[in-house]
């Protein structure tokens, strides 16, 4: 989200450099350092939070056990140094994975269309009906992966269908974006005039920027909402 909103925001800045003589290696490699810093960043807080919430998680199963089991019990957390170093890993391979694309955007912007501000926005408009396409591909896959059964008792073919549900809301969120400004402008439109389509025009014009900001705040919404079932259901399932 951070990256790709970078470079859209940066466009002229890209060209202007572009025009200058840099070359694409160069503003490839310019983003994947950026990107690779806001994935430490990231992976840094990412390790803190999970710290805590383990502890809770792990506070709350053993007040279970404790409590219904084994009275006399004390349950504490070790071998922490290994599940660190794995989410270390897998926090900055996914940081770098998720730059190389934005980054290689970045490579293919012209100097001379891209000096112009919203130049981009002609670009999202021309890629809704594709991207439309793609997410309904994407949700009819995922509808077909969930109806297969565990793989040695592992739902491994559920979570390609959550994977491709991901996929399918980051395809479709310029145009929920186009579309869900469309209404409402109509609306403010009536009742504030020129400042009420105004305002919503600058929420739903600017399809590709609030686009990566819609997905990234549904799926930062999703994965809390898992988090907390996760944690209730493994308390629930100790309690069983």
């Amino acid at each position: 989200n951070a990256v790709s909103i970078a470079v859209l925001r940066r466009r002229p800045e890209i060209a202007t450099l572009r025009a200058l003589g840099a070359s694409r290696a160069g503003i490839f490699a310019a983003f994947l350092a950026e990107g690779l810093a806001i994935g430490v960043a990231g992976t840094v807080l990412g390790e803190v939070l999970g710290f805590f919430v383990s502890r809770a998680a792990l506070r709350a199963v053993g007040g279970t056990v404790s409590s219904i089991y084994l009275p006399t019990a004390r349950i504490a957390g070790s071998g922490y140094g290994g599940a660190v170093a794995l989410a270390a890993a897998v926090g900055l391979s996914a940081a770098v994975l998720a730059t190389v694309l934005p980054a290689l955007e970045a490579t293919r912007v012209a100097p001379s269309p891209a000096m112009r501000p919203g130049s981009i926005e002609g670009i999202a408009r021309r890629r809704l009906w594709p991207r439309a396409l793609g997410a309904a591909a994407a949700l009819l896959a995922a509808f077909a992966l969930s109806r297969a059964g565990p793989v040695d008792g592992f739902p491994l073919f559920g979570f390609a269908a959550v994977a491709l549900v991901v996929l399918a809301l980051a395809l479709a969120a310029p145009l929920a974006v186009r579309l869900g400004a469309a209404l409402p402008g109509r609306l403010m439109g009536r009742a504030f005039g020129a400042e009420g389509r105004l305002a919503a025009g600058f929420f739903g014009g600017a399809m590709a920027r609030n686009g990566i900001a819609v997905t990234a705040l549904a799926m930062a919404l999703g994965m809390t909402l898992a988090m907390i079932v996760t944690v209730a259901s493994i308390r629930e399932t100790v309690k069983v």
